[in-house]
């Protein structure tokens, strides 16, 4: 049997274990296999200290290639080992996409300890006699190029295997094609593919051996003899798979004493592969799938097993790294998570056309943090995109998150190709009655391998595209082999719009809802004497009030949205035009929004929330009160969950701290 390593590289987040080498070793072991798992990314965590390491891997933005650039293999070259990044090619780098001036001056110290990291580990690994090592690529190709060229320099001998998301289809070819010490590069799913690699090589194969010439190459397996095509494997069948174990994961972590407390890790699980709505409606700017849109999911026994044993860990937070929630599970899974009353914090990927009761159903289950796939308010945008939503659907969602305690991370994009300029000052005039619910980020669109947008660019108006800047200082490579390469691209639309027009005006109302978030308050609250209002948002007009009977009818009436002939039919014709009336007021007030020909309430129910002893003297301070204390969560959910990034002042203060503790 085969004795083979496992490497998780920079900057993988130290907070999370691998999920797919975690499986992969599980399926080798049960192959007969001896598999080790190492976390690399743990190592130099700790030579540069886990505040700045953060950083980096969790806060800046992923096509900026900051990590790859440390691990460059232009720069790191077992032939010269004193080499040096130029203060010039910094430079080059940083003008190519404006960086901190802090961070551009912390690369010479935290590329030696790059450099120290490949050569130490690199020799270890060679000298331990192992026939193969494993490199996951997902979104970290450079360190593990780095790492393979160092190992082949110490140990000939020694096969190495590249896969993960930077390998999949064509990148995978150009990464063999282009590396002499890359032996094999699976590029699709990896539990049959490297089964077969294992086995190849336990019967005493390799990469100049016959065995992989001709009719037999490795099913799933790109080489050095067979570059371009790999023959094809059975899709997985994921019921099939063995649950993952993540005890290697925390003994290196708890070694490297890193000062994580258990409450910021998180243990993935996998409940699913692809995507059921991309299989039917690919959203434009979405890449993550791959060559492996279609959907397939585990059964209910299968999801339960593999979270009881992500339960067993004693870490709070369980994130389940599916492109999207399987809807079926609605009827089995989540009831029998609500059943249990765990304790645990789940993370899924939804869609945002859900109803209220089965959010509710989802809080019950424990799910506790969601992504919704809200990337705009603008229902033209959004139709731009492809989404198969409108922007009431991801209002009334953050509404309902605001009642039921469910975080949601979400996004405003802008400079899609032929968006209009007036869609997004329409949203604008909107986005301050929102500031009580939960802020997003913004962001200009990136184009993704995969994507519409990177295969059918031009009838989407992509006018050019180009990989990002820092691919060519990474790769000494042609420009043409980067094409293949790259995973994230610069690109101009063919309407000749200059998007950050209105894209500072998005940001800026954005940074004003993040500041006003915490004491900004809109919610309805039913009691004995009727049901009352209070509105502490920055555009409030009326503090408080009691509503009458037909105000407060109108307003939960509008609870999921309804079209205005629709709210106002079940009133009496004596009652048309007072009901009329009390919408417009409504509406004037900001309570109610017209959105999409619909009447939508903006106000959460409170009611749930509230003692029904509560003194009528108190209710607006323990209402108000209430909602700060939920903002405040979701705050500290989102801070905990890395999506989201921190302001320069945050970043430098990092660095400040942790430099001087190693990095030099």
């Amino acid at each position: 049997m085969a004795r083979i390593v496992l490497c998780a590289l920079p900057f993988q987040s130290v907070r999370r274990p691998s999920l797919g080498l975690s499986l992969l070793g599980e399926v080798l072991r049960q192959h007969g296999h001896t598999v080790e798992v190492r976390y690399l990314n743990v190592k130099y965590a700790r030579r540069v200290g886990i505040d700045l390491y953060t950083t980096i891997s969790e806060d800046l933005p992923a096509d900026r290639l900051f990590g790859d650039l440390l691990f460059s293999p232009v720069w790191l070259d077992p032939a010269d080992p004193d080499r040096e990044p130029a203060e010039a090619e910094i430079a080059r780098y940083a003008a190519a996409k404006p960086m901190p001036a802090w961070l551009c001056e912390a690369v010479p110290a935290l590329f030696r300890q790059a450099r120290e990291l490949v050569r130490e580990e690199s020799e270890a690994i060679a000298a331990e006699g192992f026939d193969l090592a494993g490199f996951s690529t997902t979104f970290n190709l450079a360190p593990s190029l780095s790492m393979a060229r160092h190992l082949k320099a110490a140990d000939p001998a020694l096969r190495v295997v590249l896969g993960g998301a930077s390998c999949e289809a064509e990148m995978g070819a150009t990464v063999i094609q282009n590396f002499p010490y890359v032996d094999y590069v699976c590029p699709g799913e990896g539990e049959r593919a490297l089964v077969n690699l294992a086995a190849f090589l336990a019967g005493g194969g390799g990469p100049d051996d016959t065995g992989d010439t001709g009719d037999t190459v490795i099913p799933g397996m790109l080489s050095r003899r067979h570059p371009k095509f790999a023959k094809p494997v059975p899709p997985q069948d994921l019921d099939a798979l063995p649950v993952p174990r993540y005890d290697d994961w925390l003994d290196q972590l708890d070694h490297a004493d890193l000062g994580v407390p258990r409450s910021d890790l998180l243990v993935p699980i996998e409940t699913s592969r692809g995507c059921w709505y991309g299989a039917q409606q690919h959203c434009t700017f979405c890449g993550l799938n791959g060559e492996t849109l279609k959907f397939r999911s585990k059964r209910p026994d299968s999801v339960m097993r593999e979270i009881d044993a992500a339960l067993s860990y004693g870490i709070p937070n369980i994130h389940a790294v599916d492109n999207i929630l399987d809807f079926r599970y609605f009827r089995t899974v989540l009831p029998e998570l609500a059943r249990r009353r765990h304790s645990a914090h789940l993370f899924y990927e939804i869609k945002s056309k859900v109803t209220r009761d089965q959010m509710a159903l989802m809080r019950q289950a424990g799910i506790r943090t969601v992504q919704p796939g809200i990337e705009s308010m603008s229902t033209p945008v959004l139709n731009l995109m492809r989404k198969g939503v409108q922007a009431y659907h991801n209002i009334r969602l953050l509404k309902w998150g605001e009642e039921l305690g469910i975080a949601a991370r979400w996004n405003i994009l802008y400079g899609f190709p032929r968006e209009r300029a007036q869609d997004f000052h329409d949203m604008f005039a909107m986005l301050p009655k929102l500031f009580h619910l939960q802020p997003p980020d913004a962001g200009r669109v990136r184009l993704d391998r995969f994507s519409p947008l990177h295969f059918d660019g031009p009838a989407l108006g992509v006018a050019g595209r180009s990989p990002a800047p820092a691919y060519e200082q990474i790769y000494d490579l042609p420009l043409e082999t980067l094409d293949d390469l790259a995973y994230y691209f610069e690109f101009e639309a063919d309407d000749g719009n200059d998007p950050e027009e209105y894209g500072v005006i998005l940001k800026a109302i954005v940074a004003d809802w993040r500041a006003a978030y915490e004491t900004s308050a809109l919610l309805r609250a039913d009691t004995t004497d009727g049901c009352h209002v209070f509105d502490t948002r920055p555009c409030a007009t009326t503090a408080h009030r009691l509503l009458d009977p037909m105000e407060a009818d109108l307003l939960r009436r509008a609870d999921r949205g309804a079209r205005p002939g629709e709210l106002l039919a079940g009133f009496g014709a004596g009652d048309a035009d007072v009901a009329a009336k009390a919408l417009d007021g409504l509406l004037e007030a900001g309570w109610l929004l017209e959105v999409d020909d619909r009447v939508l309430s903006l106000a959460p129910d409170y009611t749930p929330l509230i003692p029904r002893s509560t003194p009528p003297g108190l209710l607006e301070d323990y209402c108000l009160e209430r909602a700060a204390v939920r903002h405040r969560a979701f705050q500290g959910i989102w801070t905990d969950a890395s999506a989201d990034r921190r302001e320069a002042e945050t970043l430098r203060a990092r660095h400040e701290a942790t430099v001087g503790g190693g990095v030099r």
